[in-house]
Order: C-alpha cells, then structure tokens, then sequence
C-alpha cells in the first residue's frame, strides 16, 4: 500500500520582501497539492492494478450476458423491421442494440464498463507523472527566485531530483502531446528515430517500434522525445525522493520561528 507522505514547514515567511515571500507561499502551495495528488494517485493506481489482476468473475459476466439476452428478446418484439433487412442482420443490429442499451443503463448505476475499468490503471499512472512533474516545474520555478541563502540548497534539491528521476518530465511530455508521440513526431513536429528497446512486453533491437501507453509491472511509460523509450516507477521510492527533496526545500527557506504545519493534515 503506498504511503502517507508527511512534509512539514513553517508558517510564516521573514526577512523577504513582501511580493517575493507571497511568490514563494504561492509555490509552497502548488508543491503541497501535486505531493498530495502524486500520493492520492498512487494509491489509486495500486487499488486498480490490484483488481486488473482480479480473475474474471464467470457469474458477473453470465449475469451480463443474459441481461442482452433478454434485451434483445424484448427489441425484438418491440422493434420494426426494416425493409429489405435479412433476419441474420437483423439479428446482429438489435443485439448490438441491446449490448448498448444494457450498458447504458447499468453506467446510470453507477457500474463502469469493462473497457472503462481497463483503463482506470492507465489513467491513475498518467496522474501520478504528472503529480510528480508538477513538482519538479514548481520546485525548479522557486530555485529561480533571490530565496538568499536558501537559493543554493533549493538548487541542490532540484538537481538531486533530477538525478534521481531524469524520465519524469520526458514521460509527462509524451502525456500532454500524445496526439504528437502517436504520430512519431517529436516537440518540433520533426520525425523521431525510435531507438532500440529490450524490455518485459517488446524485444526490438533495431528500434522503429513506437510505444503510446506502457505499464510493466508498475512502471508506466513509452515512447519519448528523443525516441527512446522511457518509464517512471510507480512506487513508493519515486515519493520518497520527491518527498525528500521537497522537505529539504522547506527545511532551507526562511520561515519565523515558533509554529509549524504538518502535512498532510
């Protein structure tokens, strides 16, 4: 099970200039939300992997198929024919009919369809990159800022992030400009030369295989910027180091004495 993130920092700011310290609060802020998002996602990944392993439930599908059954027994009392229609395709239209009409009203359940559920890992994984990229934009905006003595180590943070996570940000690219990646295009809108790969799931040697969506035994990626296939481990460890970095930011930033926060809260 992922774990709690606990981060924790001072109140107030001094010995800055008012609009610096109200920049530097604004950035705080936005670094406490994407921790909490990339911790809320990850554990959301791991509740969703989990129940994609799950087998398939023979009753529940059983249930499912005989509810089209009768669904379509009852279009096909109900429904006109269509002239010059054969009955085979008749057939076939009323029960793709009712295949749609039964999960119509089960999503006005509350139930999501089998294709959707597919997804929900894919989805909580992309949330958790860009969780985490959020971080490192945010941290990068606030070692940018006169912070005056904290400046270097908030640097420092960055560049350990960095160190330790040098696919974050080319995975949260390939995210955001699918419609690009998917076509084989890198950020110029030039053609990539996809690299050579070797992992669990593809075996090309001599490149040319184009990845969209990967999850390899919780490690989401694909293919990236320069061509290259890239990954970001969804586990414990990649919090960890965003966990670290940040409290060693908020450990450098001038905050008053006296009272602290403690987060999450």
């Amino acid at each position: 099970m992922a774990r709690l993130v606990e981060l924790e920092r001072g109140i107030w700011l001094e010995g800055l200039d008012q609009d610096l310290a109200r920049e530097v609060e604004a950035l705080c802020g936005v670094i406490e939300n994407s921790v909490a998002d990339a911790a809320v996602s990850l554990l959301m990944f791991e509740r969703a992997a989990a129940r994609s392993h799950e087998p398939l439930d023979k009753a529940a599908w059983e249930g499912h198929e005989d509810l089209v059954r009768r669904k379509h027994k009852e279009l096909d009392v109900q429904a006109p024919w269509v002239e010059g229609e054969w009955s085979g395709g008749r057939a076939t239209r009323l029960f793709d009919r009712a295949r749609r009409d039964v999960i119509r009203e089960k999503w006005e359940s509350g139930e999501v369809p089998q294709s959707y559920a597919h997804r929900l890992p894919f989805l909580h994984a992309r949330s958790f990159t860009r969780a985490v990229a959020q971080v490192r934009r945010a941290i990068g905006k606030l070692a940018e800022l006169d912070t005056g003595d904290a400046r270097a180590k908030i640097v420092a943070a960055c560049g350990q992030f960095d160190e330790a996570l040098p696919d974050i940000t080319p995975v949260r690219d390939s995210i955001e400009h699918a419609e690009d990646r998917m076509r084989g295009l890198n950020r110029k809108g030039k053609p990539m030369t996809l690299a050579p790969i070797s992992n669990e799931m593809i075996e090309a040697p001599s490149g040319g295989v184009l990845i969209g969506d990967s999850l390899i035994n919780g490690r989401y990626g694909g293919t990236v910027d320069d061509g290259s296939h890239a990954e970001v481990d969804l586990a414990d460890d990649t919090l960890e180091v965003v966990r670290v970095a940040v409290q060693r930011i908020f450990d450098a930033l001038p905050w008053r004495l006296g009272q602290r926060r403690f987060l999450p809260d």
